[in-house]
């Protein structure tokens, strides 16, 4: 946990020396209900952590301030979650209170949450719940079944399987289906290059005129120009590409590239794959590298017939069996 801790730390710290950018993600749902607690999963889908620094929703009336508090746990949501405790996995990542409002327009965001330093990992999902300590959370009634409201590998996730709604604090959202009405602000580094391996894919059968192809994905809020690509194989470099060749990277989209030179990869063994970016301006270096390794196996022939006529077990196999030559 301390080491998770950390790593989450250290996100938020480089997030935070380049806030200028922001990534808003909002549903489309019509609010129209109000309940203690509302769940939703929450997807990132990029190869670099991101920072959820505001929630917005529609709150309630009321003469008296008004404290939420939102929640979190690893792994999509996937029926009823049970208790919103730590108990039960979950992580409350931060509390606050706005004003007492007794005019206030419940049909508007409200900003619920600001100022957060929340990071989502790379490649991750997560549980999501917005509570109500003293007040209710407003959410859409009824909504379809699945629902995906992304922008910049940011996805909120509402339907049958994640969206429940349950009462105050303390609370076991087993109500559905009821889904998150509001939208979510992350940070955006100015540059940020992510970058990942396409092929060879594991597993998968490695060729004698094999290819590289990777995914370079811009995740910062400026166009990337003018980036080398790079590709090694067990150390040998196989070859170097630079962006300009295909064209700049606009923010919050992706290329694709296939190095023209092969490798054979068919022989038996472990082969050491490394791509990586040297764009000359990064705010975050720790997705530019990708180094993996990908195992070829042979093909072992099977002895696909047998007649058992002499007895005993087939020519490479050990075991117990016995056998009867006595029955024709």
């Amino acid at each position: 946990m301390r080491r998770l801790w950390l790593v989450l730390l250290s996100s938020s710290l480089l997030f935070g020396k380049y806030l200028e950018a922001q990534i808003v993600v909002a549903t489309t749902h019509s609010i129209g209900w109000q309940f203690g607690s509302v769940t939703f999963n929450l997807k990132n889908s990029t190869p670099t952590p991101r920072i959820l620094t505001d929630l917005a929703s529609g709150v309630m009336n009321s003469g008296a301030p008004r404290t939420y508090q939102l929640w979190m746990k690893p792994g999509a949501i996937n029926g009823a979650p049970g208790a919103i405790s730590v108990a039960n996995g979950w992580t409350q990542v931060a509390t606050q209170t706005i004003p007492a409002d007794p005019i206030l327009n419940t049909a508007t965001p409200t900003d619920i949450f600001s100022g957060m330093s929340v990071v989502i990992p790379a490649n991750s999902t997560y549980g999501m719940c917005v509570v109500g300590v003293n007040t209710n959370v407003t959410f859409a009634n009824p909504i379809p079944s699945l629902n995906e409201f992304e922008n910049c590998g940011m996805t909120i996730i509402t339907g049958d399987a994640m969206s429940f709604v349950g009462g105050l604090s303390p609370t076991n959202p087993n109500i559905s289906v009821y889904g998150f009405c509001g939208k979510l602000t992350f940070a955006q580094l100015p540059y940020d290059l992510g970058l990942g391996l396409t092929t060879p894919s594991s597993p998968g059968c490695l060729v004698a005129n094999q290819s590289v192809k990777v995914r370079v994905t811009n995740l910062g809020a400026n166009t990337s120009t003018n980036v080398p690509i790079n590709a090694e194989i067990n150390s040998v470099m196989l070859g170097t590409v630079n962006l300009s060749g295909f064209g700049p990277i606009a923010p919050c989209s992706f290329v694709d590239y296939t190095f023209p030179t092969t490798v054979d990869m068919s022989a038996n063994g472990n082969y050491s794959v490394k791509v990586y970016v040297g764009p000359p301006t990064d705010n975050n270096r720790v997705n530019d590298t990708v180094s993996v390794t990908r195992t070829n196996f042979a093909f072992i022939p099977l002895p696909y017939s047998e007649n058992f006529e002499a007895g005993g077990i087939p020519p490479g196999y050990t075991g117990n069996a016995s056998y009867n030559t006595s029955i024709r």
